[in-house]
């Protein structure tokens, strides 16, 4: 391999680690390759020691059938809540955004399985707003 800086090495293997951008660097992989997003939400808690243990731990709702999972508030109050499945395709080179009806998919997700959600308050731009969440 050779750098722009004019560096070169030379070996058996390459190991690209290019994630998305993995089916352009090496188009002759694309069509074993679908780069996907899986959407992830980071709320700040008003009360971070009920998202935090002995409350709240790491968690995988019935990932099985759901595919929810998230991670106790750090010290900084920030929770973080996901979700792996199949994922939305995804163009390294486009803006994130959040695809429609991903939202709602987590509300429905927060009403059924976590108690005290009330209070979260989405971080990222005004994405998610408030709510109550109902029995």
């Amino acid at each position: 391999m050779r750098c722009e800086s004019g560096a070169e090495w030379t070996g058996d293997l390459v190991l690209v680690a290019a994630g998305a951008w993995t089916p352009r660097i090496l188009p002759h992989l694309a069509p074993f390759l679908r780069p996907v997003a899986q959407p992830v939400f980071h709320f700040t808690v008003a009360d971070r020691a009920l998202y935090q243990p002995p409350f709240l731990s790491v968690f995988a709702a019935d990932i099985s059938r759901t595919g929810w999972y998230g991670f106790p508030a750090l010290d900084d109050g920030r929770l973080k809540i996901g979700h792996h499945g199949r994922g939305h395709a995804l163009d390294p080179s486009s803006p994130r955004v959040m695809p429609v009806g991903e939202e709602r998919r987590f509300r429905d997700f927060l009403g059924r399985y976590v108690t005290h959600g009330r209070d979260l308050v989405h971080s990222d731009h005004a994405l998610m707003f408030q709510w109550q969440v109902q029995p």
